[in-house]
Formats: structure tokens, sequence, C-alpha cells
């Protein structure tokens, strides 16, 4: 359909369905939410053993998924405004994730507060970004510089540091990859370093 051409009735009609779906979503995190806190009550109250089976009785829900809800809830409780994101529900399961980094968390939620929907492959991109360049930082040798250079030599320094972060973070077989690369003036096929992890 060219939206071009609709008409201003049958525009309306759809912005207020559009609105009413959105709406909806919103509902459905505020849901989310709310199972996650009666779960993460119930578990308190169950003795070792007792919680895998209620939660099969009950709702014959994988364990995992009670843990995406409960931490739908955790995360609520550190952003307040969680509910109110366009964010998709398998996104706030990423980011409900113990292991999704706060960095990562605070970016997907400046961004969908500034009034851009994150997709899911956004949000598990920008998760995954955050995680490899912290464990490229924690395996910097000790020896690298942390002063900053002039600035006549500071494109050159960023790039050239990005480049060893990037590079620490790749696997022995891709370590080899690059070097036959730079060696042959070729990417055999394929880039070595992703975008997410280096952009020049």
């Amino acid at each position: 359909m060219d939206f071009g051409t609709v008409s201003t009735a049958k525009q309306a009609a759809l912005d207020g369905h559009a609105e009413a779906i959105r709406g909806s979503g919103r509902r459905v995190v505020r849901d989310l939410i709310e199972m996650g806190e009666h779960l993460v009550q119930a578990k308190e109250l169950c003795s070792h053993g007792e919680w895998l089976d209620w939660l099969k009785r009950e709702f014959e829900w994988s364990e995992r998924h009670a843990r995406n809800l409960m931490g739908v809830y955790e995360l609520s409780l550190k952003s307040e405004r969680i509910a109110d994101l366009s964010i998709p529900v398998s996104g706030f399961y990423a980011l409900a994730a113990p292991s999704a980094p706060a960095e990562a968390i605070k970016a997907v939620v400046d961004k969908a507060q500034s009034g851009k929907r994150p997709s899911v492959s956004e949000i598990k991109a920008t998760i995954a970004a955050v995680k490899n360049s912290d464990r490229v930082r924690n395996r910097l040798p000790s020896h690298v510089p942390s002063a900053a250079p002039a600035d006549d030599d500071r494109s050159d320094y960023a790039k050239a540091e990005r480049v060893v972060k990037a590079f620490l973070g790749l696997n022995k077989a891709e370590q080899r990859q690059f070097f036959f690369a730079i060696g042959f003036g070729q990417l055999a096929g394929r880039p070595i370093i992703k975008h997410e992890e280096i952009l020049f």
C-alpha cells in the first residue's frame, strides 16, 4: 500500500489502531513486570526443590521463562520508566538477563527514551558490543599507554587503538586469517573485524 495516497480518514483510522497497539504493548510490559514480581515472591516462599514443581504444576512453564519474567521485574526496579518504553518483549528479556551489562541497558533505554524503537537484533548487538569491549579492555596488556597523544596524532592513535582492541577480541583462527589478509591485501572472502567491534 502506498501510504502517500491514503485518504485522511483512512490515515486517521490507521493512526488510531497504531496508538491502540502501542498502548496494549505498554500494558503487556506492565503485566510482565507484575508477573515477574509475583514469581519472585512465590519463589521466596518455596523450599528447596519446590519451585520448579510449582512452576510446572501451575503454569507448565520452564524455569527459563520464569527467570525471564523475574528478570523483567528486576530490570523495572533499576529503571522506573522501563514499562513506558517502546521495546519489544524479547528485547526486555535480553536486557533483563543477568549477563547484560549496565552500560548496554543504559544505551538501549536512552535510545528508547529518545523516541526510537530499538529492534531485538539492535538490543542484542548493543549488549554483545559492550560485553566485547569489556572483554577486550580486560585483556589489554598493562604496558599499553593510557595517556592521550598530541592532537595531531589523535586520529591515527585512535584508529590503531581500535585495531589492537579488535584484534585482541579475535580467536586464534581469526587472528591467523587477519594476518593473511594483511599480507595479501585481501580479506579472504569476509570481513575479519566486525562493524560492532571497530568503526573507522
